[in-house]
Formats: structure tokens, C-alpha cells, sequence
């Protein structure tokens, strides 16, 4: 037995068979073995929403925000093939990539927040949404919804406006300044 878990009590109040009552030959034998019988097994679907995404909620700013992220990214490939692929990097500077001249010589300051909302491709988006996903339910429990709305952007901007100052000459965007300041 391993002496720093003791497996046989962690599922203790939960509604599961407790270690040693299982019945193979007989499984409603099983639905019997303590207290919480009337409780079922959570669904593969929760268990892994529990693991990965803790604290998940429909009605939060993290599934807000990553909805309106989705919601662009396709607009945007919506608009370039409409533009027959010319250039992926024109309709993202129309969205509101982050491109030093323009904020510099145009004062285009939303420039800086923007390009959160904004992605390059499929695993880009992809891999953000996990990551925000993974690491925002939790935090907004925790900060609240108005504080961690605050980090977010403050994160965000901040992000980019570091990447204007580094990066002169190419737009970027994405989450990751976002996500990298929660």
C-alpha cells in the first residue's frame, strides 16, 4: 500500500462502489453498496471537462470571450477566400493586427487589443482556446469576473505593446500575450 495515498477511501461520499464491494457476477448488486446508491458515475464528458477545464461555466467571461475569438477567426477566413487567398495578412491588418507604423503614424492604439481576438490558423486558435481555457475558468473563480476581465486585457495589451516596441516591422496576433499574463 502506498503510504502517502490512502486509495481505498478516495471515492468516499461520491457515490461510488467502495474498494472490496464490488460484485462482478451480479453489477446491480453494486448500486447497493453505500449511501449515495441513487447517485450515478459522472459521464466520460464531465470527467474530462472536470480535469482539464476546471470551474467550467457557460455563463463566464472566459467562455464569452473564447466564443467571440472563434467567431472571428472564421469571419476572417470567411472574408480571405472571398478574396480569393491574396492575403492573409491584408485582412488580418483590416481586423486589427498589431503593426507598429500604423499605431505609431495613425495613432491606431486599439491595434494593441485587438489582436487577441484575432488568429493565423487552425492550430493557432486551437492550442490558445485549450490554453485560455485551461487556465481562465479557474482564474476567474478565483480573481472573480471583473478583476480577471481587468489581467486579461491588461495582459493582452500590455503583450502587445512589449511586441510593438521588439518587433517594429511585422504584425502579430493572437491570445498568447493574454494568456501568458494570467
Amino acid at each position: 500500500a502506498n503510504q502517502y495515498i490512502d486509495r481505498s477511501q478516495s471515492n468516499v461520499g461520491l457515490g461510488y462502489p467502495q474498494s472490496g464491494s464490488l460484485d462482478i457476477e451480479n453489477p446491480n448488486a453494486n448500486a447497493n453498496t453505500n449511501a449515495n446508491a441513487g447517485q450515478s458515475r459522472p459521464s466520460a464528458a464531465k470527467i474530462f471537462c472536470d480535469g482539464f477545464f476546471p470551474n467550467f461555466n457557460w455563463k463566464t467571461f472566459t467562455f464569452a470571450v473564447t466564443v467571440v475569438q472563434i467567431i472571428i477567426f472564421i469571419t476572417t477566413i470567411i472574408v480571405n477566400k472571398a478574396h480569393d487567398d491574396k492575403s492573409w495578412n491584408c485582412v488580418l491588418y483590416k481586423y486589427g493586427a498589431k503593426y507598429t507604423p500604423a499605431i505609431a503614424a495613425y495613432h491606431h492604439i486599439h491595434r494593441l487589443i485587438l489582436p487577441i481576438f484575432l488568429h493565423g490558423g487552425w492550430a493557432h486558435i486551437i492550442f490558445n482556446m485549450i490554453t485560455q481555457s485551461m487556465y481562465g475558468y479557474f482564474l476567474e473563480n478565483y480573481y472573480g469576473v471583473k478583476r480577471f476581465a481587468i489581467l486579461y486585457f491588461a495582459a493582452g495589451f500590455g503583450g502587445n505593446l512589449l511586441s510593438a516596441v521588439a518587433n517594429k516591422t511585422n504584425i502579430s496576433i493572437g491570445a498568447s500575450s493574454a494568456i501568458f499574463g494570467l
